[in-house]
């Protein structure tokens, strides 16, 4: 038997929405869209693909907090040559902005892909696609890392925040690869390397829903040991993976990144089948992180890590 907030039981252990009385219901969801859910402060409308924010007609409008974030750029793959080590994808764009939201009304909900990692020798990652609220706010895709250069941060517009996702880091083979600057929107993906560690991803807005870049893939010698770390971020980026060779240039052991947690955090840069040098860039973490670039392999192929999806959220105070 249910009491009159909804509970099930005596002392009301569970909560059943399905027994909750009409007069309370407004107070927990005024909204329909997107996957809903609840806390004790906030109810959260979270769009991981495209879709439609409607307001209920119960109420005269709604003032919610709406974050636009968009995709990640995915990283560069190694070039077939020495040191032709891969840089980092860019970060998502993030528009952030308190609105009052009309009540009976419909609003358009685009969100932005993560870009693919490079592929076979030399590939370029590519852009992450853009996200959209209402054609109110927006917020451009990270682009895609290459051999030469990480990728630029997307922009946004419309917002009261309008920040610029994290570029993606350059390789390097002398020092481990610099770590991009972080974002309060995505971070960008770590530069790979060539005889050193892989470079770091750098940071997003944790607060804003944003993720952190993926590590960079990593070649290095017995002296240097260590993996590119995955940004950390609303979601962490995924570590790249790693090939150690003996002092004397023969094969070592291999290392394989790791994932940066969690329902929806940046992938690791794993080993492909079949391959003997697993330095793949890491993935962005979500919503929005850059992919990793990967390390210097030649005479194989290492691929770029891919960027993370973009996403529109839009959350609002219970009660």
């Amino acid at each position: 038997m249910s009491n009159k907030f909804g509970y099930i039981g005596k002392d009301g252990p569970i909560q059943s929405f399905a027994n909750l009385p009409k007069k309370y219901i407004y107070k927990i969801s005024k909204a329909a869209g997107g996957i809903v859910t609840y806390d004790n402060v906030h109810t959260t409308h979270l769009f991981i693909s495209d879709g439609t924010f409607r307001v209920s007609n119960t109420i005269g409008y709604l003032e919610a907090e709406v974050f636009v974030i968009g995709g990640g750029g995915g990283g560069g793959s190694s070039g077939n040559a020495t040191n032709a080590y891969a840089s980092g994808g860019g970060g998502g764009g993030l528009a952030y902005k308190v609105m009052a939201l009309s009540s009976d009304t419909d609003y358009s909900i685009t969100v932005g892909s993560g870009g693919a990692g490079g592929v076979g020798y030399s590939g370029t990652g590519s852009n992450g696609g853009a996200s959209n609220f209402a054609s109110l706010l927006n917020a451009n895709g990270g682009s895609g890392g290459s051999v030469g250069s990480g990728g630029s941060g997307g922009s946004a517009s419309g917002g009261t925040l309008n920040a610029t996702g994290g570029s993606g880091g350059t390789g390097a083979s002398t020092s481990t690869p610099a770590t991009p600057s972080g974002s309060l929107a995505a971070g960008g993906g770590g530069g790979g390397s060539g005889n050193v560690m892989g470079g770091r991803g750098g940071s997003g807005g944790s607060s804003y829903f944003c993720g952190g870049g993926g590590g960079g893939g990593s070649d290095y010698g017995s002296s240097a040991p260590g993996l590119g770390l995955g940004g950390l971020g609303y979601y962490n980026g995924g570590h790249g993976g790693a090939y150690t060779r003996t002092e004397t240039g023969g094969d070592g052991s291999l290392t394989v990144g790791i994932a940066g947690g969690g329902d929806y955090g940046g992938a690791a840069g794993v080993v492909p089948e079949g391959s003997t040098r697993p330095n793949n860039g890491g993935g962005g973490g979500t919503f929005g992180g850059g992919g990793g670039g990967a390390g210097d392999t030649p005479g194989y192929n290492a691929n770029g890590g891919a960027g993370a999806q973009g996403a529109v959220i839009v959350r609002y105070r219970i009660g």
